[in-house]
């Protein structure tokens, strides 16, 4: 159970510091996985998974409006899941993307929810509220926490 919300907490602040952060590249599988074997109790089984799912993501960018699967959901996901059942890299990857896909999905629904705080702080700034905007600004960004937590 400890090993469950440790890797949620871990890749929910990965999550969240490629999106406010800046882009520092920790979020990909590389790096994911070894931090998710750490947690698992297996290092080198995580930094084999994170290699080879790197492999997998490696040239996936999102362009323009696209959206693409969600690489630490899918990356700690079946990294967790790879070493605590014993999987083979097959059913790894077989895990991966399509848990990816569906944290897509969801976080495509965050954007819009968020559109909602979005409004929020703008009708703060209109009334000179700064607060508010700042509150907006904040609340929108722990969405994405907690619904990145729970998608773990």
């Amino acid at each position: 159970m400890l090993q469950g919300f440790l890797v949620a907490a871990v890749s929910a602040l990965i999550y969240l510091e490629s999106r406010i952060g800046g882009q520092h590249m920790l979020d990909r599988p590389i790096i994911i996985g070894p931090v998710v074997g750490l947690i698992m109790g297996d290092f080198q089984s995580g930094l084999f998974i994170g290699g080879q799912l790197e492999l997998v993501w490696m040239g996936l960018v999102g362009i323009g409006t696209s959206t693409p699967p969600d690489v630490v959901v899918g990356s700690a996901l079946a990294t967790a899941l790879a070493i605590k059942t014993g999987a083979t890299y097959e059913t790894t990857l077989a895990l991966a993307i399509p848990i990816a896909l569906l944290a897509q999905l969801v976080s495509i629904g965050v954007c819009i929810l968020n559109t909602a705080f979005a409004h929020k702080a703008d009708a703060c700034a209109e009334k000179g509220d700064y607060r508010g905007v700042e509150v907006s600004n904040w609340l929108g960004t722990g969405l994405y926490f907690i619904l990145s937590l729970n998608s773990q």
